[in-house]
């Protein structure tokens, strides 16, 4: 079973760009979302140290956050959160634009198309950079653009 950070703010409210600011750096944590205010990361030494770096910036916009290790207390409850990590639906569709191409190739510019795989291929690695826990789809979506 896994150990995992959960974070739990209450984010500034009277700085909404601060808010925003704190939204968009969980998002891009790849945090998952227990309820509104809690968020899990699986508990690395490098995700705790973003966590921490954070909620500092939480508490120094005025708000408030803790962080806290917790041990999954079942295999279920540890599947649960490792369900909140699921990014089998972002694959899915990246492997529909890629298909989409091979359609198209012979009927549109190859440089748009080129480029459009490109980006495609950057938009795979962002996805995989915060996949925790890889699934089939990732493999798919590999292979797809390959």
């Amino acid at each position: 079973m896994e150990s995992w950070l959960v974070m739990v703010a209450q984010l500034p409210t009277e700085d909404p760009a601060a808010r925003m600011r704190v939204l968009r750096t969980l998002e891009a944590l790849g945090t998952g979302v227990l309820r509104e205010g809690a968020y899990i990361l699986p508990g690395s030494p490098a995700n705790r140290h973003s966590l921490e770096a954070l909620a500092e910036y939480i508490g120094k916009s005025g708000g408030t956050a803790h962080l806290l290790r917790v041990p999954a207390d079942s295999p279920a409850q540890d599947q649960s959160f490792k369900r909140l990590f699921d990014r089998s639906a972002r694959y899915d569709e990246l492997v529909k634009t890629v298909e989409s191409l091979r359609v198209a190739f012979g009927h549109s510019d190859p440089a748009a198309i080129g480029r459009v795989l490109l980006k495609q291929r950057r938009d795979f690695e962002a996805i995989a950079a915060l996949d925790f826990f890889p699934t089939p789809a990732k493999a798919r979506a590999q292979a797809a653009i390959a």
